[in-house]
């Protein structure tokens, strides 16, 4: 498991439509399985995660990283 190509957000300019904010986010998967509550979400309780902490038995979760890049044509 490594990296992937999560999402790529781009924004154009607003004063020159040519120019883009490309923003790709990769995502790392932790090999840990996430429990979900009621709702089907994932919870992360304070307390019960400084327990956790103070035993050593931190769980991983998921990474994210972002790149911003700009591309486009140049405006006068």
């Amino acid at each position: 498991m490594g990296w992937k190509l999560y999402v790529v957000i781009l924004v154009p300019s607003a004063a020159c439509p040519a120019h883009l904010a490309v923003v790709r986010v990769g995502r790392l998967q932790s090999s840990n399985k996430v429990e979900l509550d009621g709702q089907g979400q994932s919870r992360i309780y304070l307390e019960e995660a400084k327990k956790q902490a103070a035993a050593g038995r931190i769980p991983q979760v998921t990474m994210f990283a972002a790149q911003l890049q700009m591309e486009g044509k140049a405006c006068n």
